[in-house]
């Protein structure tokens, strides 16, 4: 028999599905895993990360090109996630299926701007398009660099600015609204065609 408890009723119901408005968030990662092309020698690292509420966010950051050259700003961004999350060479631990074990359950600030993008799989339906714009220390707001310069908080203050007024995105589909590009795997969300993969 299950647990009759009235503290249960006191609690909100919580949101769950997709972030649907570009802003600044306090998130947990859930999923970080490497991805390798078959065919080529790109890399990724697909993310995934879900606020205090249960709206998630996912995404890859390709850091490394078909020809398996770093990609610069991406490394950049997946250097400041791990700085961010005291993680480092030294104590950085994944499993043998590609996840990186380290990164699961730390909480992050992130900056995304939220789009409609389009279903690799079918293009007649929308799906929500997520684009990186930097991680921060959700705790001062600051980024690594002004954390590490003991500088005051302006980029994200920026941001916060930028978004305070954003709309959601809606998607125009007759069915779910918490589509994505890959089927909760954050593969490609990062991009708007196929012509730009970078492999």
């Amino acid at each position: 028999m299950f647990t009759v408890n009235d503290n249960y009723n006191n609690e909100e119901v919580k949101i769950s599905g997709a972030i649907r408005k570009s802003g600044v968030y306090t998130m947990k990662c859930t999923r970080a895993k490497i991805y390798k092309s078959a065919n080529t020698s790109s890399e990724s690292l697909g993310l995934t990360f879900e606020d205090k509420d249960g709206q998630k966010a996912w995404f890859s950051i390709w850091y490394k090109n078909k020809e398996g050259e770093d990609v610069e700003f991406a490394t950049r961004h997946i250097n400041h996630l791990l700085a961010l999350c005291d993680i480092n060479k030294n104590n950085m631990n994944w499993d043998k299926d590609g996840n990186i074990i380290s990164l699961i359950g730390k909480f992050v600030g992130i900056i995304l701007e939220v789009n409609k993008g389009t279903d690799y799989n079918d293009s007649s339906k929308e799906v929500y398009e997520y684009r990186l714009q930097g991680f921060y220390d959700y705790k001062t707001n600051q980024t690594i660099k002004e954390k590490r310069d003991n500088t005051p908080a302006v980029i994200v203050n920026k941001y916060i600015e930028k978004y305070q007024n954003a709309q959601e995105v809606v998607l125009n589909n007759n069915n779910s609204s918490n589509n994505n590009n890959s089927n909760d795997l954050g593969m490609d969300a990062t991009l708007n065609n196929y012509n730009e993969l970078p492999f």
